[in-house]
């Protein structure tokens, strides 16, 4: 089909036009990295390596699991930011989960992150998810209780299961044994994010505040959970409190 001169000006046009509007990214906005070492107390997190919690047990860890969901940036004038699409799969055996970045973050000076330990509730009834929120990354049970929202899997002497295991499997999305928990960090100083700086902030997670704070769990009574219930929601408690800020990073060009 041959097309007129007139028309194929009027599509010239019109092309034009539209990649006018096309608006370029943002030269203000920019990159935080995060950067999560996992810990056992004072010493760095070693798969089956036994370390001992504040209850005097040993445990050796050999799976820990959990979702970091729907981040904010928080000013001190009021002012946030909210990553789009915020879930990430912090694995243990997988060292690469254990940084990863937030795009498109406006340029401003940033006091604070707020972020969800677990999968919100909307994500927990939405069909069929994708890359961290893959069914097959191991951290769901069905439609009906939802996501894990954290795991650990191990060994313990003081274990009172037959083969010394350990498993908790820590998830409910609703009701009173939701194990979704809310985490407010204050960053040790300002992370400034300008154009085409570059801003870290470097976290810390202790997998042995499972096991104290405002509950202390005995594995020898409890080495078992793996569906919504009192001891679950006991974890989650604890577990709220196994995230800490070591330092931030600021290069601005």
């Amino acid at each position: 089909m041959r097309i007129s001169r007139s028309l194929l000006i009027y599509l010239l046009i019109v092309t034009s036009i539209l990649a006018g509007c096309r608006k370029d990214p943002d030269p203000q906005n920019d990159t935080v990295s995060v950067a999560i070492t996992n810990m056992a107390g004072n010493h760095v997190l070693m798969l089956n390596q036994y370390n001992v919690d504040a209850n005097g047990d040993s445990i050796s860890i050999n799976r820990f699991n959990y979702y970091i969901s729907n981040i904010v940036l928080n000013t001190s004038t009021g002012g946030k930011y909210s990553e789009y699409n915020s879930y990430h799969l912090v694995q243990l055996e997988l060292p690469t989960s254990s940084t990863f970045n937030i795009a498109a973050v406006p340029a401003g000076i940033y006091t604070s992150m707020t972020f969800l330990i677990g999968v919100d509730s909307l994500h927990n009834i939405s069909g069929a998810q994708t890359g961290a929120l893959d069914p097959q990354q191991g951290m769901f049970w069905d439609w009906n209780t939802g996501y894990i929202m954290a795991k650990i899997e191990g060994l313990s002497p003081q274990s009172g299961a037959t083969n010394h295991s350990l498993e908790f499997h820590i998830g409910g999305y609703s009701g009173p044994y939701t194990a979704i928990r809310k985490v407010t960090l204050v960053f040790p100083q300002p992370l400034m994010v300008a154009n085409k700086g570059q801003a870290t902030t470097f976290l810390h997670a202790d997998a042995m505040a499972w096991f104290k704070g405002a509950h202390v769990i005995n594995v020898k009574t409890s080495f078992a959970t793996t569906s919504p219930s009192v001891l679950s929601s006991e974890f989650a408690d604890n577990y709220a409190n196994m995230f800490g800020i070591d330092s931030v990073k600021n290069t601005v060009q």
